[in-house]
């Protein structure tokens, strides 16, 4: 199961980066309002978000830099010898501004995985191990600085999550790049 969702993943990665080009085409309306010739796309690396420690990639539904897009995301890391945890953080999200400064609000859905083996101390070298999946939902509010034509991004805020009738609040940083 893993495996696929990894692969789905590097699939949809690999094909919208052979699909971008290298300069977004603009064009401004009236109301400020930023059109480009393509759907804007992110990729970036997320400290405190749905996916704990993850690389994400995110996009536009429509050819403007502002309105509703969505997220993925793949999160791993280790906790000592045999402790594992896997993120899978997918969401959508509005993004509210202009000239490269918006209001983000997002609600997301975390896939964890989670591996913990604990080896008996005693002499009959026995090993106990726990594998638990849980999901849990977040939303995050924050701020996102996202230039119009793309290049460097940053986006930090507020994370609400929940769990089993539990409210908890986390924040979130990242850093990527925009195309």
């Amino acid at each position: 199961m893993k495996q696929t969702i990894l692969s789905l993943i590097v699939i949809l990665l690999l094909f919208n980066f052979a699909s971008a080009q290298d300069t977004i085409h603009l064009k401004t309306t009236q109301r400020h309002k930023v059109f480009t010739d393509r759907c804007p796309q992110l990729l970036f690396a997320e400290l405190g978000g749905p996916g704990i420690l993850s690389a994400n990639y995110d996009f536009r539904f429509n050819k403007t830099t502002d309105g509703l897009g969505a997220r993925i995301g793949l999160g791993y890391f280790t906790l000592g010898t045999d402790n594992s945890i896997t993120t899978i953080p997918i969401g959508l999200n509005y993004l509210l501004g202009n000239n490269g400064k918006f209001f983000e609000v997002g609600i997301n859905e975390t896939f964890l995985m989670a591996h913990f083996s604990n080896s008996s101390t005693d002499f009959s070298f026995s090993s106990n191990s726990i594998n638990t999946n849980v999901n849990f939902t977040t939303m995050c509010l924050g701020y996102r600085s996202q230039p119009d034509q793309g290049g460097f991004n940053f986006r930090g805020g507020l994370m609400p999550i929940f769990f089993q009738g539990n409210t908890g609040y986390s924040i979130y940083l990242s850093f990527g790049y925009n195309f």
